[in-house]
């Protein structure tokens, strides 16, 4: 990897970019529209929910095409439509356009996301991937940062309609050219060749591959139930407003500060063992959650435990996949990896819509923990078995 060191960084911008455009504008904006158009919540939430199947997808066709070198034209073209679909969105008038218009940012990251980025850093940087992942995570991890009050600050200031045109503008003529530029200027040979398209069905046949399907499904689903209905369970535990928002933008920073130290101790870490060891961590952290409605601010302890928790499971999940089933044909099987923890992302807040309904704040908890500790005995179980988990 020495000497591509500026590749990532830019690479690690591209994304950046990428999740603040296509990933966080529904999350950004949705007020803003809410205030504007006339729409029920349920159509609202249909679009992200859309994109994402979408991009799920789409991950099986595009991680093969980076394994066969196509990325100089998948992730520039993946930017480009990205950036036609939010100059639809920005015009839209009807839900019809709303959802073209999400479709459409789903196909863009599936090419322009931590999928495409990982698959890319597995299939270039061979030994030194783990390093090259942690440094697209620790930059891209800040969208959030970016997106929510540049968004807010725009949208009230020219409206949303203008807010989006910019981001469809960065699109097109910032995040393609990176793009571009990046994958001209990545090593010329690649230290693993792609096999026919076939050997990454076949792996549709290996217990491993279900084993991590169904270990990723676990935490992309409690993860995304807990950040998704975060704010309402505080609330529901008696926490000031202030305060539980407090909470989850402390999410997006712990991340990084995981991911962070990661990288500065990576050297010589097991990456089965440091999965079991962060999924403990986050087991941790929900402790401090139960704990919140006598002191409201352990609250900022669960956010720092499970942001962290997430952002290390972020890196060490690609290198798991790599290692467990081989760095041949990474992209396609990385691609039908997504499918089931895409769906359970997709799944999530609908999830942890009825527990609520039914048991409240205490109930989104109690499942969580459960999830959890399942999740725990997944990759227990694996790393026992010789699975290289």
């Amino acid at each position: 990897m020495p000497g591509h060191g500026g590749v990532i960084w830019l690479l690690a911008i591209a994304q950046l970019l990428s999740y603040a455009c296509f990933f966080y504008v529904f999350a950004a904006l949705l007020v803003a529209w809410q205030e504007d158009l006339a729409w029920g919540n349920s159509l609202f939430a249909a679009g992200p929910t859309l994109s994402i199947l979408v991009a799920a997808g789409a991950s099986i066709f595009v991680g093969r095409g980076i394994d066969l070198g196509h990325s100089g034209r998948l992730m520039p073209i993946g930017a480009l439509i990205g950036g036609f679909s939010l100059l639809l969105l920005a015009s839209m008038t009807a839900p019809w356009a709303y959802f073209v218009a999400f479709a459409g940012l789903g196909l863009a990251m599936s090419a322009c996301t931590y999928e495409a980025g990982f698959a890319v850093a597995i299939r270039y940087f061979d030994q030194g991937a783990r390093r090259a992942i942690t440094k697209i995570t620790l930059v891209a991890g800040l969208a959030s940062t970016l997106s929510f009050p540049a968004g807010a600050a725009l949208s009230h200031a020219y409206g949303w309609r203008t807010a989006v045109v910019l981001a469809a503008l960065i699109a097109l003529f910032v995040i393609a050219p990176l793009y571009l530029w990046v994958v001209r200027h990545l090593p010329l040979t690649s230290p693993r060749q792609s096999q026919s398209p076939k050997a990454a069905w076949q792996t549709l046949r290996d217990r491993r591959f279900w084993h991590l399907a169904a270990l990723f499904s676990l935490i992309n689903l409690n993860h995304w139930m807990l950040i998704g209905f975060l704010l309402v369970v505080l609330d529901d535990f008696g926490l000031v407003p202030a305060l539980a928002v407090l909470a989850a933008t402390t999410i997006g920073p712990a991340q990084v500060a995981g991911r962070a130290v990661l990288m500065r101790f990576e050297t010589g870490v097991n990456t089965a063992r440091a999965m079991i060891f962060t999924l403990a961590y986050g087991f941790i952290g929900l402790i401090f959650l139960a704990l919140s409605p006598a002191f409201p601010y352990s609250a900022i302890g669960f956010a720092v435990m499970q942001g962290a928790s997430m952002g290390v499971v972020t890196i060490l999940r690609p290198t798991l996949v790599a290692e467990t089933l081989g760095r041949d044909n990474y992209g396609a099987i990385a691609g039908l990896l997504s499918v089931p923890t895409q769906i359970a992302s997709a799944l999530s807040t609908l999830c942890a819509a009825l527990v609520f309904h039914l048991w409240g704040g205490v109930g989104v908890l109690a499942l969580s923990a459960v999830i959890v500790m399942i999740s725990l005995g997944l990759a227990s179980a694996g790393y026992r078995r010789g699975l290289s988990l």
